[in-house]
């Protein structure tokens, strides 16, 4: 079994801190994440990012040296958001990348290991 680091990206602005984040993250799951049944089609900015990463890192479904702890990435998009399972050998640098970019595109930003806010501008990714 493979351990993931965990990083959220969402459509809308980032959260001022944690905690809103975490609250951002938490109404959005409760929205999209939690199935019911019927799946979200991916929004088009959030679709925009993940292809923009999968160019970036490869996907596994086209590379075994993909970052990624899933096959196809876009799988992972559910309507406003993307929570980006990063195997733990790549974590540092792609929740990095991941943040960056997520800034860039005026995308909200979420690690959900550490319940903090990644802009990807001078903060450090995960530890341990």
């Amino acid at each position: 079994m493979s351990v993931s680091y965990d990083l959220a990206v969402w459509e809308g602005d980032q959260p001022a801190d944690g905690d809103a984040a975490q609250a951002a993250f938490e109404r959005l799951a409760e929205a999209y994440l939690e199935f019911d049944g019927q799946g979200h089609a991916p929004r088009d900015r959030i679709r925009t990012y993940v292809e923009a990463l999968v160019a970036r890192h490869g996907d596994l479904a086209d590379t075994a040296s993909a970052p990624w702890a899933v096959g196809d990435l876009i799988t992972e998009v559910h309507g406003p958001i993307v929570c980006l399972p990063i195997t733990s050998a790549h974590a540092v640098a792609i929740s990095a990348d991941a943040a960056r970019l997520a800034s860039e595109m005026s995308l909200g930003c979420f690690d959900l290991q550490q319940g903090r806010t990644r802009s990807g501008i001078g903060k450090a990714g995960p530890t341990g």
